[in-house]
Formats: C-alpha cells, sequence, structure tokens
C-alpha cells in the first residue's frame, strides 16, 4: 500500500503548490456575502451552500469558501466588539 499513499500526497502537494492563494478582492468578499445571504434565506444546507457558492466564484474552493466567510465574520465581531 505504499505507492497508493505516496501518489496521493504528492498529487495533493503539487495541487497546493499550483493553487497559489491570491488574496481575496473586495469584489469576491462582496459576492461572496451576498451568495451566502441568498443561500441562508433559502434555508439551503450549509455544505451544499458552500459547494455552490464556490462554483459560482469559480476561482476559489469549497474550504477557502467557508473559512473566508468565517474569517470576514470574525474581524467585524472584533470591529463591533461584541463578544462572541
Amino acid at each position: 500500500g505504499m505507492a497508493t499513499t505516496t501518489a496521493a500526497s504528492n498529487r495533493g502537494r503539487r495541487a497546493g503548490t499550483k493553487v497559489r492563494c491570491k488574496p481575496w478582492t473586495a469584489t469576491e468578499e462582496a459576492q461572496l456575502r451576498a451568495l451566502v445571504d441568498a443561500g441562508t434565506k433559502a434555508q439551503q444546507q450549509k455544505k451544499a451552500m458552500w459547494v455552490e457558492i464556490a462554483a459560482q466564484l469559480g476561482s476559489r474552493t469549497v474550504a477557502s469558501v467557508e473559512q473566508h466567510f468565517y474569517y470576514m465574520e470574525r474581524q467585524e465581531r472584533a470591529k463591533s466588539g461584541t463578544p462572541v
């Protein structure tokens, strides 16, 4: 089973280096926020929503879309000073 694990980790690493994490633009963040709002209003399942949003944005992975949204929420909470 050694060969398969090596292949898998190599593939993961290669994909990781290829997708350089570009900083999010204000436009992307606005799109992300709008899509999350729409998905939330439509009571979309969270997992399905992130997949959908990533597809809409095109340039982001599902994980980075989700992480970035939570990151934005944390920033806003910090700014407004409301306790978590």
